[in-house]
């Protein structure tokens, strides 16, 4: 039996968890910038504000209600769920992280009841977390995310939807609501004159795998309760490594626009420390304003001498790779790093000899390097993101960061920030 673990308005619950004013209010998050709705709390739902409504449109409304606003705070978000995840960890082994806030559960034994089980885990959750989450129940993923769906409408948060006259559900369900699926399948299923996902469980086979290919016929498997979607447990490394943001406002100084690449790099060299990968080329973008510049997107590709991870190597080349494409007469949106061609760090062959500039670096210092970095990260996992940096990047003035205008504290990864009891 699959279960899907969801947070309840996830960014919003992460809010009030410290911030216990906040229960019972009107609150939202918004995106990079403070640009979107991202989350909603169930009163702001109940406004008619859409997920996604950019937040110039709705300000009136916001303010008319009062409506709290909060940017978003993804260190916080991070950890919250890191720490949901634990909890879950203790009912099984075999767990996948779908999401921020989403994981799939996965028992073995049949002989459980599982809506007490739910209860359970609901209860440890918030307990040891502050998280309301719903819990589903289903022999297939899909079948469990149908019943995390409905589990958000019953009055204790838990669905197994075997308990439940399937079909009468599934009936009432459009193909629209079913897990994974776009407005291109959905407009196929239409012509196919299958409008809910009952009448595409008993579809024809032949029909589904004619038009809808692999994709149909596997979810038609999965609502007939054959699983076709194991749990993925494994962390599947990345081909590729991009960070990117736009910038708070726009910037035409060369010094900015490297600071603010250089904190891409770093970005991405943490990532590719976490999967022990190592690059050997990377892509640095720039864009302007598309509507006004024809040419909006710059590139620059650079190959490097050998295999590395070290994020002051490679913030010094991304550096020159920049004045290549840096016009001053341009007035830059966004900056960007991909890293491609990339390799397990156990599997690179250490250089005898590494040149950088004009100087060359043998292979115990590229070793001691590595070592360098694994300190690096340590430090700034124990204390915060941030606590030792590039020097390019500490600038007095930061006018490449996100406007975040409303964010909370990191009430759980900044020592300074952590709430005190008197």
């Amino acid at each position: 039996m699959f279960a899907l673990v969801d947070g309840n308005n996830f960014y919003v619950s992460c809010e009030r968890v410290f911030q216990p004013e906040l229960n019972g209010k009107p609150v939202v998050v918004l995106s990079n910038n403070d640009g979107c709705i991202v989350a909603r709390s169930n009163e702001v739902k109940a406004l008619g504000i859409k997920m996604g409504e950019p937040l110039f449109k709705c300000r009136e409304i916001l303010e008319r209600h009062k409506v709290i606003i909060r940017s978003s705070n993804y260190s916080l978000y991070a950890d919250l769920s890191a720490r949901v995840v634990t909890v879950l960890k203790t009912y099984t082994p075999d767990l996948e992280i779908y999401s921020i806030d989403e994981s799939f559960l996965f028992f073995s034994h049949s002989k459980i009841d599982f809506h007490q089980l739910g209860k359970q885990i609901r209860t440890a959750v918030f307990k040891q977390t502050g998280i309301p989450v719903g819990v589903g129940f289903g022999k297939t993923k899909t079948l469990a995310k149908i019943a995390n769906k409905l589990a958000k409408k019953t009055n204790d948060g838990v669905c197994n939807i075997h308990d439940y006259n399937e079909d009468k559900v599934l009936k009432t369900l459009s193909t629209s609501e079913l897990w994974g699926i776009g407005r291109g399948f959905n407009t196929r299923l239409k012509k196919l004159n299958i409008h809910n996902i009952m009448a595409l469980k008993y579809a024809s086979p032949a029909i589904i795998r004619k038009r809808l290919h692999v994709w149909g016929e596997r979810m038609q498997l999965e609502l007939q309760g054959v699983s076709c979607m194991p749990l993925e447990q494994e962390v599947v490394k990345n081909k590729s490594i991009i960070s990117s943001k736009s910038f708070g406002q726009k910037l035409t100084k060369f010094s900015d626009i490297n600071a603010a690449l250089a904190s891409n790099i770093v970005r991405a060299a943490e990532k590719l420390r976490t999967q022990n990968l190592k690059v050997k080329k990377i892509l640095i973008f720039l864009l302007t304003n598309r509507f006004k510049d024809p040419h909006y997107k710059y590139e620059y590709v650079i190959e490097l001498p050998t295999y590395t991870s070290v994020t002051s190597y490679l913030v010094n080349y991304a550096s020159k790779g920049l004045s290549q494409i840096y016009n001053k007469n341009k007035i830059y949106s966004k900056s960007g790093v991909v890293m491609v061609d990339l390799c397990d760090a156990s599997a690179v062959q250490t250089e005898l000899e590494l040149k950088i500039g004009k100087s060359k670096l043998p292979a115990k210092s590229q070793a001691k390097l590595d070592a360098l970095m694994s300190a690096y990260d340590r430090i700034n996992e124990k204390w915060g993101r941030g606590t030792i940096n590039i020097a390019c990047t500490e600038l007095k003035q930061k006018p490449w960061l996100m406007s975040q205008k409303n964010i909370s504290a990191q009430f759980t990864t900044n020592k300074n920030m952590l709430l005190e009891v008197n």
